[in-house]
């Protein structure tokens, strides 16, 4: 299985996945370090989700994906989206590091103050 993309919400995983589903292309998703933590606690997904499918699949799956966020991974969309991307993805790895900090001050704080 290889990683052919990130996802940022639940709502574009399930899109995704079942796109991929109708097409024939088994893949699965998982999530990325404390995620599942932070959407039980936060109730949302902040590090995203990664989708998998089998080597032989990845192109095909690329282009299904490619179609329905309009993401490009070929490299012909520049330099200038791939930073924007990466800038985003710094931005919700800073929240979840947040967040993580602020469940664990309130717990702490629980546990002295009560």
């Amino acid at each position: 299985m290889t990683k052919i993309y990130n996802s940022g919400n639940m709502l574009e995983t399930n899109q995704i996945l079942a796109a991929l589903e109708q097409n024939h292309i088994a893949a699965h998703g998982k999530e990325v370090g404390a995620n599942s933590y932070m959407k039980i606690a936060g109730g949302m997904s902040v590090t995203g989700t990664d989708i998998y499918v089998a080597e032989e699949d990845a192109e095909a799956a690329r282009e299904i994906i490619e179609s329905i966020t309009g993401i490009s991974d070929s490299g012909d969309s520049g330099d200038e989206e791939l930073e924007k991307l990466h800038r985003y993805d710094w931005k919700r790895r800073l929240f979840a590091i947040i967040m993580l900090l602020l469940i664990l001050a309130s717990i702490v704080a629980g546990m002295f103050f009560v």
